[in-house]
């Protein structure tokens, strides 16, 4: 997955990467990286004065778990 622009290169581990070496939720992290990249998007948006599209920061992950 692409790295979005405001997380650490460092090199050093971050939570994101913590998070990718998780085992057994694969659907989180798929759902995590499809808001990632919508927040990416508006923030794009936004800096190009457009329309961004709404979403909650707030979700509840049941039953994604397979």
């Amino acid at each position: 997955m692409k790295r979005n622009s405001y997380q650490e290169q460092d090199g050093d581990d971050d939570a994101y990467d913590k998070f990718q070496r998780l085992v057994g939720i694969e659907s989180v992290k798929k759902k995590f990286d499809e808001f990632s990249s919508l927040d990416e998007l508006n923030h794009h948006r936004e800096k190009m004065g457009q329309q961004i599209g709404g979403f909650s920061l707030h979700s509840l992950f049941i039953n994604v778990i397979n």
